[in-house]
């Protein structure tokens, strides 16, 4: 009896599938859908028992979803940890853990860039121009569009030229998306040239990259001074209000909201997201890299089980 017993022990180790079951429910942003598919395919591998429905939108209409609209979750994934704090906590949520980072970039379709004679040197000229038509997603519904507005004033005080931003910021207004991925068909068709959005997001669906310069992909935290300067106005957490969005290099955010129908799970799930050999290895397979553990304004409300992923607030 003890070798079948060994044997079992052998196939399926203790930790895979270890009575969790059920179904967990995960909102997440549009730039975490390829990452959290394969995220969740290996955690349902590991766990049997527990069915992953997913829902991927602009991170602060995902958030709004849950504090406005009273949808449960058990998960929610934010491209800026700043939505959760935002939106979420205290009333929706208690804490908020920073996991992954990026950066901005403009992409094409494949082979355009070329086709065009796009580089970093000249891309924003040529969108002035009106020769590169570009695309945007959504400031109020989608952390993406304040960013690639961030990136266009932060490229006129790098190239000295104040009206570039105003310039760029009046063109193609109908070709705004609430989400970042939602422009990836505006470029399949040609309707559009070329978008504002996450390296991983360009490197997932084969785009050309048009790399931005540190001082304005966002992607550099030694450069949170610089990014600082720049800033805007988007809807706030109550109908009326603003909030004012000031940039700052890309981290994203995880927390499981109260009410969680599924707490146990959520917490399991969130523990594979940040483990660097298993969720945070999947992560930067597709271009977006661990920052675990990271500073947390919440650490006091941190679940204990989770406190290994976080440091303290600097003081």
């Amino acid at each position: 009896m003890w070798r079948l017993f060994l044997l079992l022990f052998l196939i399926v180790p203790p930790t895979a599938g270890a009575g969790l079951s059920g179904d967990l429910v995960i909102f997440h942003a549009g730039s975490l859908a390829v990452p959290m598919e394969q995220l969740s395919r290996e955690f349902m591998r590991l766990h049997p028992g527990v069915r992953i429905q997913r829902e991927a939108d602009g991170s602060r209409s995902c958030a709004r979803k849950i504090s406005e609209l009273g949808r449960a979750c058990d998960v929610m994934a934010s491209a800026d940890y700043r939505v959760i704090d935002e939106l979420l906590i205290p009333t929706h949520a208690s804490w908020n853990l920073r996991f992954a980072s990026n950066e901005l970039v403009v992409a094409m379709a494949h082979g355009k860039a070329k086709a065009k004679g796009v580089t970093g040197a000249n891309v924003f000229d040529r969108m002035v121009s009106g020769r590169v038509r570009f695309g945007r997603s959504d400031p109020n519904s989608d952390p993406c569009g304040y960013r690639g507005v961030h990136a266009i004033k932060l490229a006129g005080l790098h190239l000295s030229r104040p009206g570039l931003a105003d310039s760029l910021l009046a063109l193609h207004h109908r070709h705004i998306r609430p989400k970042e991925v939602d422009l990836l068909a505006l470029l399949e068709m040609g309707e559009i040239d070329a978008v504002f959005i996450y390296r991983s997001v360009a490197v997932q669906h084969g785009l050309d990259i048009v790399e931005l310069p540190p001082e304005v992909d966002l992607g550099d935290p030694s450069l949170d001074g610089l990014y600082a300067k720049v800033w805007v106005d988007i809807t706030g957490s109550k109908p009326g209000e603003t909030t004012r969005m000031r940039g700052e290099s890309m981290v994203y955010g995880v927390t499981i909201p109260h009410g969680a129908p599924n707490p146990e799970v959520a917490l399991a799930f969130v523990r594979f997201l940040l483990e660097k050999d298993q969720g945070g290895a999947i992560m930067a397979r597709n271009g977006q890299p661990s920052v675990v553990p990271a500073p947390t304004a919440s650490w006091s409300a941190l679940p204990a089980g989770l406190r290994a992923y976080a440091k303290p607030p600097a003081k």
